[in-house]
């Protein structure tokens, strides 16, 4: 992996025409999940200055495409560093727009610009306007509020919860609690009523005995994914999962689990 400094925002993506254009909005993160080895292999995050990916969004418009997706490690934290950026015209004429997150989970950011260029680009006639990835500390009521009020907006949100047992996401450091991320599910569902959504998990993460598998099942009850995307714990050198934690769970069960889960979500 090159940190973005070396390879930059700017060059230009080479586009076949496909169904839909997927546009970098930040690179890197600043959330240091222990099991995660991103925030060590492409750095701290850099959010792309809102005024050239508006412009990649219209050169992607004009060459044909109706769909637009926004990608980043955690796209909804798009703006953190704003302060830290020269700002730009558009950014000095919308700062009012430019928002507290408003969140009381765990890796609060101080201001997301998320929910503003969400708008923007859906203002532009799309068919569709997704991203990827969102995780839920900083989903704020903001971007619900913005989802909501554009029908063009995709309806299937990706919200990881990785585990559904609060002693494995506090190893995880994920900053939030199994009820918070449900919470945050039922306010979505509130303001968007015909959202669905998927996720990811991690199976067999260390520590994670049968009692705190189940919780991971009954999440996936309750929230009823369209869609999971399960992955075997194992340990990622250089990641502070890998330093603290040994890996104990043997493969064979958490093949199992994988099993179990895939039953329920992914072939129901």
């Amino acid at each position: 992996m090159l940190p973005i400094k070396e390879i930059s925002f700017e060059l230009e993506p080479l586009r076949d025409k496909t169904r839909a254009a997927l546009i970098t909005i930040s690179s890197g993160c600043n959330n240091y999940c222990s099991y995660c080895i991103v925030p060590y292999s492409r750095g701290k995050e850099v959010s792309r200055k809102m005024e050239k990916i508006l412009k990649e969004v219209d050169r992607a418009i004009e060459k044909g495409f109706e769909e637009i997706v926004l990608i980043g490690q955690n796209v909804n934290s798009y703006g953190a560093d704003l302060n830290q950026l020269s700002v730009n015209s558009y950014e000095l004429r919308n700062k009012e727009k430019i928002v507290n997150t408003n969140v009381s989970m765990g890796k609060n950011r101080i201001k997301s610009a998320f929910p503003v260029l969400l708008e923007e680009v859906a203002k532009k006639g799309l068919k569709k306007v997704s991203f990827l990835s969102s995780n839920p500390w900083d989903f704020s009521e903001e971007l619900i509020e913005t989802i909501a009020k554009y029908p063009n907006i995709d309806r299937l949100l990706h919200l990881p919860f990785q585990a559904g047992d609060n002693e494995i996401l506090k190893k995880m450091n994920r900053g939030y609690t199994r009820q918070e991320y449900l919470n945050l599910v039922k306010r979505i569902r509130k303001k968007v009523p015909e959202v669905r959504f998927s996720t990811d998990i991690i199976i067999g993460f260390p520590g994670e005995d049968e009692t705190a598998f189940e919780k991971t099942v009954d999440v996936c009850k309750e929230v009823g994914f369209e869609i999971a995307y399960i992955n075997k714990y194992s340990p990622r050198r250089g990641t502070v999962s890998a330093k603290l934690y040994q890996d104990e769970i043997p493969m064979k069960e958490k093949k199992r689990r994988w099993n179990v889960l895939n039953e329920l979500v992914n072939k129901k």
